[in-house]
């Protein structure tokens, strides 16, 4: 996954949806620009960690025929059609 890819993902504090580069949500500390609440990358290390590991098997599968895991794949299945 590109670290200048945009992902989405909640404010804990005020559910809004944060469209921002992949870094942003990984610096140190920022602040949501809707809420103005402090943030932390530890808020969302676990759900980035996911989404580069399910990037990263849909790389795999595309490029090798096959899924590492059978529910590796970002669309959770067990091959592409």
């Amino acid at each position: 996954m590109s670290a200048q890819e945009m992902i989405s993902l909640e404010c804990p504090y005020c559910q809004s949806e944060l469209y921002q580069p992949l870094t942003w949500f990984k610096e140190p500390s920022f602040t949501c620009p809707l809420c103005g609440k402090g943030l932390a990358s530890e808020l969302f290390s676990s759900t980035i960690n996911a989404l580069e590991e399910a990037v990263e098997a849909c790389h795999a599968e595309m490029l090798n025929g096959e899924a590492e895991t059978p529910s590796a794949c970002c669309c959770r299945s067990k091959g592409h059609s």
